[in-house]
């Protein structure tokens, strides 16, 4: 395990989710959902780096991590759940047009 790395990531999520809760207290909903989305994104990637694990795409850090973390019950299905709300959050927000969020979706 490289922790250097996962220290760095797990950093990143931290600072990001500071970016995302300022977003929402300022009323920028859609990007405070981004901010959140990736603060969860740095985070698996940080879980996934305690193995030596990574993915150069969005959709292959969550595999990985559903398939070595939720499935092996080192983390709880919920989390696995909560990951997948937050990515089709993120891609709305970031590509639908007209799409208006509320600070209790963010």
């Amino acid at each position: 395990m490289n922790r250097d790395l996962v220290m760095w990531r797990l950093n990143k999520a931290r600072e990001t989710f500071k970016e995302g809760e300022e977003l929402l207290l300022l009323g920028h909903y859609s990007g405070a959902i981004n901010r959140f989305y990736y603060t969860t994104f740095h985070a698996m990637r940080a879980v996934l780096a305690t193995e030596g694990l990574d993915s150069a795409k969005h959709s292959g850090v969550i595999v990985l991590f559903n398939l070595h973390f939720v499935k092996t019950g080192k983390i709880s299905k919920n989390a696995s759940k909560t990951v997948s709300n937050l990515f089709k959050l993120r891609n709305e927000s970031d590509y639908l047009d007209f799409k208006v969020f509320s600070f209790q979706q963010a």
